[in-house]
C-alpha cells in the first residue's frame, strides 16, 4: 500500500485496489484520514483504520468530500462526448458562457469550437456553449447531492459498521 498527501489530508490505497499512481485518481478505491488520524500499515499492506466511532465517523467525512472533489473534476457528458471538468476548464467554460451571453445580447451569434477530453472538436453556436456550461453545473450540483446524502449517512450512523458501509459505497462512487 502506498500513502500519498492531498491537499492537506492522507490518502492510501483501498487494501482491494491497487495503489494509485501520484497525480492520477482513476476509480481507484480512496481513504481520507483528517490531519492528525493516521490510518497504520498492517504486516500485509493494508490500511488499518481506527474502529472507535469517532475517528472513523471523520475519515468517512473527509473521503466524502475528496470522492466529491474528484468525481466534480472528472469530466461529465455533453452532446456526446466527454468534457472535461478539472479547475481551468470549468474557468474557460465560464468564461465562453459569459462570451456567448454578450453575443446574444448584442444580436450576434458566437461560433467555438470546443475540444473534448478526447481531443476531438465539437462546433458549438451561442446556445451549445450556454448548454455546456449548464450541464457543468448540473454535473456539479449532481456530485453535490450525492455526497450530502453520504456525508448525512455518516453522521446518522450508529455503529462502526454502518460508517463502514458508507466506505464501501462510496468505492463504488
Amino acid at each position: 500500500m502506498q500513502v500519498y498527501h492531498f491537499e492537506g489530508a492522507v490518502i492510501a490505497s483501498h487494501p482491494d485496489d491497487q495503489a494509485v499512481p501520484e497525480g492520477a485518481y482513476g476509480d481507484a478505491r480512496l481513504l481520507i484520514a483528517p490531519e492528525g488520524v493516521e490510518i497504520g500499515v498492517s504486516s500485509e499492506g493494508a490500511p488499518v483504520i481506527p474502529s472507535d466511532l469517532t475517528t472513523l465517523r471523520a475519515i468517512a467525512l473527509a473521503t466524502v468530500s475528496a470522492w466529491k472533489r474528484l468525481a466534480q473534476d472528472g469530466g461529465y457528458e455533453y452532446s456526446g462526448k466527454r468534457i472535461d471538468s478539472d479547475s481551468r476548464s470549468v474557468q474557460a467554460i465560464g468564461h465562453a458562457v459569459q462570451m456567448a451571453q454578450v453575443s446574444l445580447s448584442q444580436g450576434r451569434d458566437l461560433k467555438l469550437p470546443w475540444v473534448t477530453a478526447d481531443n476531438t472538436t465539437i462546433a458549438l453556436d451561442a446556445q451549445g456553449i450556454i448548454g455546456l456550461g449548464v450541464a457543468g453545473f448540473q454535473h456539479f450540483a449532481a456530485c453535490h447531492e450525492r455526497a450530502l446524502v453520504h456525508k448525512e449517512a455518516v453522521r446518522a450512523a450508529k455503529d462502526v459498521e454502518s460508517v463502514r458501509e458508507v466506505l464501501r459505497a462510496i468505492g463504488a462512487w
